[in-house]
C-alpha cells in the first residue's frame, strides 16, 4: 500500500512541476503502424526543475524515515517454527497439494512444476507490464489531458497495492488454479475492451486500475503456490530464483512495445495478448493436475 500511495503522490508532484499548465501534446509522429504524440519545448525545458523538486522531496522523506528507524531484538524459538509449520500445513488453499517430495533446490529448479509455472508467470504478467509502459503515451492520443493521465497512473498504483491484499486473502479460501483462472479471465477481458475504453476518460481509468489490480495478483499467488509445492524451507529459495520470470515478462512487454506494436498496430497487439495470456492457463493446469494425481497415489 505504501508503494501505491507513494507513486500516486510523487507522480502528481512530478507532473505539476514539469507541466503545471496542463499543456497538451501537439506534435504527432507516425512510427510504422503506431502514432506517438510529443509535448512542446516549454514542457521539456522544465524537466530539470522537476528533478530538483523530486530530489529535495526524496531527501526529506529518506532522512525522516532513517530517523524513525528503531533497532529491536527479536527472539526466535523452535516452538515458533513448529507452530508456523502446523499453520502452513493446515492452510485452506492447499487443496490436494501434498507435502514436498523434493530434497534440494537444484531438484526443484529442474522439476516440471517449476518450469511450467515459470512459463506461466513470464507470459501472464506481460500484459500488465505492457500496459504500464503504454497506458499514458497511448492514452494521450485519445485523452489529451496530461494531469488526468498522471492521476490514472497514481490510482492504478493504489489499486495494485490493494490487489496484493485482496488476492493474498483469497488464497486462504480458494485454490491457486481457481484464482489464477480468474486472473487470466479478467486480463483477457481487458485485452478485448482496451481499444474501446481508451477513448473515454473515466472508463479508461477504471480499465487501467483493473489491469494493475489483477497484475498484483500475479505477484501474490505464485510465491504462495511455490511454497505449497516445494515446501516451506525450499520454497523460499525457489521463489528467489523464480523472480527472474517477471523480468522475462517485462522483456516481452518491451519487445511488444518497441517492435510488434509499430509493425501491426496497438489494436492488433491487444488481440495478440489474448493468445499470450491464455497459454499460461494450460501450463498451470498441467501442474495442478499432476500434483492432484500424485496426491491420490
Amino acid at each position: 500500500m505504501g508503494y501505491g500511495f507513494g507513486t500516486f503522490l510523487f507522480g502528481m508532484v512530478s507532473v505539476w512541476a514539469v507541466n503545471p499548465d496542463n499543456i497538451r501534446p501537439t506534435d504527432r509522429v507516425q512510427e510504422g503502424m503506431t502514432t506517438k504524440v510529443y509535448f512542446t519545448e516549454e514542457v521539456y525545458s522544465r524537466y530539470p526543475y522537476m528533478l530538483e523538486c523530486l530530489s529535495i522531496a526524496y531527501f526529506i522523506v529518506g532522512m525522516t524515515g532513517a530517523l524513525l528507524l528503531e533497532h529491536k531484538t527479536t527472539h526466535h524459538s523452535e516452538e515458533s517454527d513448529d507452530s508456523e509449520e502446523s499453520v502452513l500445513a493446515e492452510h485452506p488453499s492447499y487443496g490436494t497439494i501434498p507435502p514436498s517430495e523434493y530434497t534440494s533446490v537444484s531438484e526443484c529448479l529442474k522439476s516440471k512444476p517449476f518450469s511450467y509455472l515459470a512459463i506461466s508467470a513470464s507470459l501472464s504478467t506481460s500484459f500488465g507490464l505492457f500496459v504500464t509502459i503504454i497506458f499514458k503515451p497511448y492514452g494521450l492520443l485519445y485523452i489529451q489531458d496530461d494531469h488526468f493521465m498522471t492521476f490514472i497512473g497514481g490510482c492504478a498504483s493504489i489499486a495494485n497495492g490493494l490487489g496484493r491484499l485482496f488476492w493474498g486473502t483469497l488464497m486462504d479460501y480458494h485454490t491457486f488454479y481457481d484464482i489464477y483462472t480468474c486472473l487470466i479471465g479478467i486480463t483477457i477481458f481487458c485485452c478485448l475492451v482496451f481499444q474501446t475504453m481508451v477513448q473515454y476518460a473515466w472508463p479508461y481509468l477504471f480499465l487501467i486500475c483493473t489491469v494493475l489490480f489483477v497484475e498484483s495478483g500475479q505477484f501474490t499467488v505464485f510465491p504462495i503456490v511455490l511454497s505449497q509445492i516445494f515446501g516451506e524451507k525450499l520454497g523460499y529459495h525457489v521463489i528467489a530464483y523464480f523472480s527472474w520470470t517477471y523480468n522475462v515478462g517485462n522483456l516481452i512487454a518491451t519487445l511488444m512495445t518497441k517492435f510488434i506494436a509499430p509493425l501491426v498496430s496497438y489494436p492488433t497487439t491487444f488481440q495478440l495478448y489474448v493468445i499470450i495470456t491464455f497459454i499460461p492457463l494450460i501450463f498451470a493446469g498441467q501442474v495442478m493436475i499432476k500434483r492432484s494425481i500424485h496426491s491420490q497415489v
